[in-house]
């Protein structure tokens, strides 16, 4: 009770559980999901979740980040008419979305009718739901986001556990629906937390305005993630199918613990190593390079343990994975590079120029589309981890020679 207390009157520490919830609720949903429907269905609903992302961005890049900036600039009744506009803002880019999509899928009949309309109530909560977050973090409602996250992902989580008490394997619109559906409660929860503001008069002319003036350059650069981060796994589902993506995405899960606390630290450290910089640059180059040498140490002997067991922890998972256990072992390699190199990109965050980090995105993707072809066709799912290697590498080496830059530069300046 005293820890639940602690975290309560803690904004850190609750914004660090919602992460942990979000993050390991989608660890364990993925495991399950894998157990549940096997490698073959796992890669088709990953295949759509890759699409979903890329909506995401497009949708974050538009509404959630030009929103977390302008909440904290606005101020006296301008807050709860902006609040009102970004809720409709939100419905209205759902409706249209929702409606192109089906009547895309009516003409073109690329999909099944039903897949269709169970995705897009699914894409549709998912979306909300990730608005509603950003949104009340925004607004200072940390335990009101805590509360609707973990409806949404407790109410998930034990549904796809009855299936598995019950030996049920869902099909893809049953995951649709199921993870979907659980959604709809926090949503729910989120809008009556927020009904007062429904009571203003929206905007929306104006604030259209306001956020495409962010928006513009927010767009490139998150679409620009967006293929850094999932083309090769796209290219994977096209080349050699959907199985092959679900084992790549399978051996993601599987590190899916070493996400959660790249994430975790990234909120501990991007504050601290923001004022660092701002005070000094070669303590907060010193401390860069103290955290990847303590990453590395800590981290990499875990890593190597997993590759050598690999076999045994795919096995526990379901024993027709133990094939795979060659591609867990490269996903380890990867993430020792991963998580050593994982300073740098803080460190180019807090630098103050955008501009290096979209262009190391920017080398990262050009690289993934020139190999994705050749490495899928000569390794299948293998090759794509070849090509994350070879595109974390790339960005690695530019932000080093930057860091080095910032250095020299430093050092002239004394």
């Amino acid at each position: 009770m005293s820890l639940i207390n602690k975290i309560l009157n803690n904004d850190k520490l609750i914004v660090v559980t919602n992460q942990v919830a979000v993050s390991g609720t989608t660890f364990l949903t993925n495991i399950i999901m894998v157990a549940l429907c096997g490698v073959s269905v796992f890669g088709e609903f990953s295949a759509w979740q890759i699409a979903l992302l890329l909506i995401l961005a497009f949708q974050i890049a538009t509404l959630s980040q030009p929103m977390q900036v302008f909440l904290g600039k606005k101020e006296g009744e301008e807050v709860n008419h902006y609040s009102a506009s970004v809720q409709y803002l939100q419905l209205i880019f759902i409706v249209l979305l929702a409606i192109g999509f089906v009547a895309f899928n009516t003409l073109t009949g690329m999909f099944e009718r039903e897949v269709s309309y169970a995705f897009t109530f699914f894409a549709s909560m998912q979306l909300s739901q990730e608005h509603l977050r950003r949104y009340l973090i925004a607004k200072g409602k940390l335990r009101t986001a805590l509360v609707s996250d973990l409806i949404s992902s407790l109410g998930q989580l034990l549904l796809l556990s009855l299936f598995w008490i019950k030996n049920i394997s869902p099909s893809l619109i049953e995951l649709f629906l199921t993870i979907g559906g659980t959604t709809l409660p926090a949503l729910i929860f989120s809008l009556l937390s927020e009904r007062k503001v429904f009571l203003y008069r929206p905007e929306l002319i104006k604030y259209v305005k306001e956020h495409w003036i962010s928006a513009r350059w927010l767009v490139p650069t998150a679409l620009i993630q967006w293929g850094a981060s999932n083309y090769l796994l796209a290219a994977s589902a096209v080349i050699a199918g959907n199985a092959v993506l679900g084992v790549l995405r399978l051996a993601q899960t599987t590190m899916g613990v070493f996400n959660v606390a790249i994430q975790g630290l990234e909120n501990y450290f991007l504050p601290y190593l923001s004022r660092l910089i701002s005070k000094n640059i070669d303590d907060a180059l010193q401390f860069t390079f103290r955290m990847i040498r303590k990453i590395g140490l800590l981290t990499a002997p875990i890593l190597i343990l997993a590759a050598i067991f690999s076999s045994q922890i795919l096995s526990f998972i379901n024993h027709d994975y133990v094939a795979y256990s060659s591609l867990l072992r490269w996903c380890c390699l990867l993430y020792i590079i991963i998580l050593s190199s994982f300073p740098v990109k803080l460190f180019i965050r807090v630098l103050g120029d955008s501009r290096h980090y979209f262009i190391g995105y920017a080398i990262s993707m050009t690289a993934s589309v020139i190999c994705a072809q050749w490495f899928i066709e000569q390794w299948n799912a293998v090759g794509v981890v070849m090509g994350w290697l070879l595109s974390q590498i790339l960005i690695n080496l530019y932000w080093t020679i930057i860091i080095t830059k910032t250095k020299q530069l430093s050092w002239t300046l004394k």
